[in-house]
């Protein structure tokens, strides 16, 4: 008897393990990927690309250009991205705006402007915030992950909200011009 009351305290306790670590949260969260938010609007992204400009204008940096748009081409998200020389595409990691192009070291995950095309032909203006690139895979098949989290200005130079966002999926890719 005294054996049976043992196995069902294990038992007990086990279950009791079992359902806590279950129904434990995680804490992920639900991402929504290519989906932007800007001042209560959600704008559906639907392709992405990125040229190689070269190291032309710095020693230690490549100019890889990033544009993001929606299926209608309402909405367009650009930036001028800085990657380590040696590369023709975006690395993963996080990039900060950087208005100075002096320090050529200090361009090296930084973008040196960002903008939004708004659907009403007007242009927002990158002022801060981040960039954060994850690579999953490696050439043409890549699949890129490009979190964004920017505050804007308008043409006016007047705060023009946040813009925030998921993009993922492959990035067609130019060479560009200027090697």
């Amino acid at each position: 008897m005294t054996n049976k009351k043992l196995w069902l305290g294990i038992l007990a306790i086990v279950l009791v393990f079992t359902m806590a670590v279950v129904g434990c949260d995680n804490g992920t969260t639900n991402i929504e990927y290519n989906k932007f938010t800007l001042n209560g609007e959600t704008y559906d992204l639907k392709t992405g690309e990125m040229y190689h400009y070269g190291n032309h204008l710095f020693e230690s940096a490549v100019n890889v250009d990033l544009v993001m748009y929606t299926e209608e081409g309402d909405l367009c998200i650009y930036f001028e991205m800085f990657v380590p020389n040696g590369n023709n595409r975006l690395l993963a990691g996080t990039y900060n705006l950087s208005q100075t192009l002096e320090d050529d070291d200090y361009l090296q995950f930084t973008y040196s402007q960002g903008k939004v095309l708004l659907p009403d032909d007007t242009w927002c203006y990158v002022t801060g915030g981040t960039v954060t690139v994850s690579v999953s895979g490696s050439g043409n098949s890549a699949v890129y992950t490009i979190a964004i989290d920017c505050t804007l200005v308008d043409e006016d130079d007047e705060d023009a909200g946040t813009l925030k966002g998921t993009f993922r999926g492959t990035l067609l890719w130019d060479e560009g011009v200027l090697e």
